[in-house]
């Protein structure tokens, strides 16, 4: 069987407990992975926070830690480049922006577009502008591009 540690941010040590995957702050309460583990996706995790990991092989003798792993740290995805605009009719543009390579995966992107002295949030359900930017859901990942109709001419 297997037990996994993680350091967060070099100060709190914490154990994966591998049934639920949850860490928590004693080792006791932790419960092992199968023998046949190689791998403990963890979830929940800060941004901006350093973590770094280290596996403990236990059987009948006793236990063994390995060396710890690298750091790493959960970052923000950088911002998209400069979008583009390009008019389409009298009352439609493009707002187009390069694909953002990042991990972990960007999970949506959302469109801000400044009409005369009003900031309107663009809704990808009907490619029209609102004023609530709090009801909309972000444009999938995959996208790079966003038709906005019913622009006033």
């Amino acid at each position: 069987a297997y037990g996994v540690s993680i350091a967060v941010a070099q100060t709190c040590l914490l154990y994966f407990d591998g049934p639920t995957g949850a860490l928590l702050p004693e080792s006791h309460a932790a419960r092992q992975l199968p023998a046949d583990s190689t791998r403990a996706p963890l979830s929940g995790l800060t941004a901006g926070e350093q973590y770094k990991a280290r596996v403990v092989a236990i059987n009948s003798v006793g236990a063994r830690y390995s060396p710890w792993s690298d750091i790493v740290v959960i970052q923000v995805p950088t911002p998209p480049e400069k979008p583009t605009i390009k008019i389409l009719s009298s009352t439609s543009i493009q707002i187009s922006w390069p694909f953002v390579q990042h991990r972990p995966r960007v999970k949506g992107y959302s469109v801000v577009v400044h009409v005369g002295s009003l900031l309107k949030y663009y809704n990808h359900r009907t490619h029209a502008l609102t004023s609530d930017g709090s009801t909309l859901n972000p444009l999938p990942a995959d996208t790079t591009f966003a038709y906005v109709v019913g622009l006033p001419p």
